[in-house]
């Protein structure tokens, strides 16, 4: 499953992730975020989504929270380096049926 939040700047988009983000953690899920949250979680780093991608690492019962993510994936470089990883982590979270949020601003 992938979840996207959008809405306004400022709307609670970034809020709203996290609050469910929190609602599977107190279920037993492990958070991995790439933004400061007040429970415990993992960051979420370009290495840790790359070792996932290459069969390094594996998740079981996890949630994912990109925030910000076109600070990720620059459309000028789309092809090379992180943003195929994040790409291919993204399809493969999908397909494996774990959690990923990713608050968008909603389009003026």
């Amino acid at each position: 499953m992938i979840g996207i939040f959008l809405g306004e700047q400022n709307s609670g988009k970034t809020l709203s992730m996290t609050y469910y983000a929190y609602r599977y953690y107190k279920r037993g899920y492990e958070i991995f975020a790439n933004y400061g949250l007040s429970f415990p979680h993992t960051k979420l780093t370009k290495e840790l989504i790359s070792d996932y991608t290459k069969g390094l690492r594996q998740f079981e019962k996890a949630v994912f929270l990109i925030d910000e993510i076109y600070l990720f994936l620059d459309s000028r470089n789309f092809a090379r380096g992180i943003n195929k990883i994040l790409g291919y982590f993204l399809l493969q979270t999908s397909k494996r049926g774990r959690g990923c949020g990713k608050p968008y601003p909603f389009p003026r």
